[in-house]
C-alpha cells in the first residue's frame, strides 16, 4: 500500500501519527548518506523526491523485483534484484550478471563491510566484490540457496542457508565450529534486531552476536535460566527481545540482557511451551502455547478460542488486514476478526491435523493464506477456495515452514 511515515515524540505507539507516501508492492526501503529515502517494489527503484516517488534517471532496474539495497563508501548505490545486480553512481549504470561472475542472476540480499567490500547473496551461492571487481564466489554443494547475508567485525559474513548456519571467509564457506561463539549447531530461529545483533535460537539455549560489543558473543543456558530449545524470537516496538522456548517459557531481554522472564502461572502463561509469538500491528505480545493463547498487557491475559480456554496453538499469524489466524492441535485454523471467530476445519479441509506454518500474500483481490503442514504445503483463496501447492522439485510432502519474500 506504500510507505508509512510515523512522526511523534513518545514510545506510545499510540501518539505517532502516520504519513502515507503511495507506492505499489515495496519490498524493502534504505537512507542513503545523503539521507534520502530509496524504496525497492517489485517493479524496480524509487526514489522520495518531495511528496512523490520517482525512479532514477535512465532507470534499468524497471520492471524487475528489487530484494536489497546499500550504499558502499563511495556513496554509490547498489541495488539487488531477481534481474541481477546493479550499481549507480554518478547517474551511469553498471549491471552484474552471470557473465560478470555472479552465481546466479538472482540476486537476493546485500552487505557492505567496514573495509569497503561488498556480499551479494544470491540463489546459488554468495559473490564478493571489491572495487567494483567480482573477487569471490562460493556455492554449498545440494541446497546451494543463501536466503540472507550478514557482514560481522573480523571479515567474517554470515550466511543464513536453507541447511544452518555458515560464515564466508577469504572467498571460502565453511560450516559453523563452537570457536564461533554458538552453543551449538541445532539452529532453529535466527533474528536481527533493530541494533544489529543477531540472535540465534539453539537446541541448548540463545546465543547473541553483536559486532560494536568487544565481547562479541553472549550466550543463555539453561544455567543462565534460558532453558532450550528456542522456539520463537520477536522484538517489540521499544526495542525488548522476546524469547519463546519449547519448555521453559518466555525470556525477555533489553540491551542484550535478561530483565524478565515468565512461567506458567496463576495469572500468568498458560504454558511453558511456546509454540510460536507475535508482534500484532497495534503493538501486542501474543503467545502461543500447548495449552492455550495468551497477550501481554502489562500482564498475561488469556485469550479464550471461540469460549475454549485450555486448547494448545501451534502457530499464530496476523493476515494483511489484521485478523489472527491461530493453528491448533485438532487441525482447525481459527480466525478472529476482531468480533468473533470462523473455523476452516484442517483435518478435512486440508487432510491433516499438524499445522505448522502460516504465512500471507498480496493478492489482486485481496490476500492469500498458504499453509505449512505435515500433509503437503497448501493454498487458500480470498474466496475460500483451497488448493493444495505442488512443486516437482520437492522432496516428500512435509512442510515446516513458509514464508513470503
Amino acid at each position: 500500500e506504500g510507505v508509512y511515515r510515523l512522526e511523534g515524540q513518545s514510545n506510545d505507539r499510540s501518539l505517532f501519527e502516520p504519513k502515507r507516501y503511495p507506492l505499489e508492492k515495496v519490498t524493502c526501503l534504505s537512507v542513503s548518506p545523503n539521507q534520502e529515502i530509496f524504496a525497492g517494489t517489485t517493479k524496480g527503484l524509487f526514489k522520495l523526491s518531495g511528496e512523490a516517488w520517482e525512479p532514477l534517471p535512465n532507470d534499468k532496474t524497471a520492471g524487475s523485483k528489487v530484494n536489497a539495497i546499500a550504499f558502499d563508501q563511495s556513496r554509490a548505490t547498489w541495488i539487488a534484484t531477481h534481474a541481477g545486480l546493479f550499481r549507480y553512481a554518478y547517474q551511469e549504470w553498471r549491471h552484474y550478471s552471470r557473465a560478470d561472475g555472479l552465481p546466479s542472476n538472482q540476486c537476493l540480499d546485500i552487505s557492505v563491510t567496514s573495509d569497503g567490500n561488498l556480499y551479494v547473496a544470491t540463489a546459488e551461492g554468495l559473490v564478493e566484490i571489491n572495487h567494483d571487481k567480482v573477487i569471490h564466489t562460493a556455492a554449498l554443494k545440494g541446497d546451494k540457496r543463501i536466503e540472507s547475508v550478514c557482514s560481522g567485525p573480523y571479515n567474517i559474513t554470515w550466511l543464513g542457508t536453507q541447511r544452518g548456519i555458515f560464515t564466508f571467509e577469504n572467498g571460502k564457506i565453511y560450516p559453523p565450529e563452537a570457536e564461533y561463539g554458538l552453543l551449538d549447531n541445532q539452529v532453529h530461529v535466527i533474528y536481527p534486531d533493530t541494533t544489529g545483533a543477531i540472535w540465534f535460537g539453539l537446541d541448548s539455549g540463545l546465543s547473541i552476536y553483536h559486532q560494536d560489543s568487544r565481547k562479541s558473543w553472549v550466550s543463555y543456558s539453561s544455567g543462565q535460566g534460558v532453558i532450550g530449545p528456542i522456539t520463537a524470537i520477536i522484538e517489540d516496538f521499544l526495542g525488548n527481545v522476546w524469547v519463546g522456548t519449547a519448555n521453559g517459557g518466555i525470556s525477555v531481554f533489553k540491551n542484550h540482557q535478561k530483565i524478565r522472564e515468565f512461567r506458567m502461572e496463576p495469572g500468568g502463561l498458560p504454558g511453558n511451551s511456546i509454540n510460536s509469538m507475535l508482534v500484532s500491528s497495534n503493538n501486542r505480545i501474543w503467545a502461543a502455547t500447548d495449552h492455550g493463547l495468551a497477550y501481554w498487557n502489562d500482564r498475561w491475559q488469556r485469550f479464550p478460542l471461540d469460549g475454549e480456554v485450555d486448547e494448545g496453538v501451534r502457530f499464530i499469524a496476523e493476515d494483511p488486514v489484521g485478523n489472527l489466524w491461530c493453528a491448533r492441535p485438532s487441525g482447525r485454523i481459527s480466525i478472529w476478526d476482531g468480533a468473533s471467530w470462523r473455523h476452516i476445519a484442517g483435518d478435512t479441509a486440508l487432510g491433516t491435523r499438524a499445522i505448522n506454518g502460516i504465512a500471507f500474500r498480496r493478492e489482486a483481490d485481496g490476500f492469500s493464506a498458504w499453509i505449512a503442514s505435515d500433509q503437503g504445503t497448501f493454498r487458500i483463496e480470498s474466496d475460500g477456495a483451497i488448493q493444495r501447492v505442488n512443486v516437482a522439485e520437492l522432496k516428500g510432502t512435509r512442510s515446516l515452514c513458509v514464508t513470503v519474500d
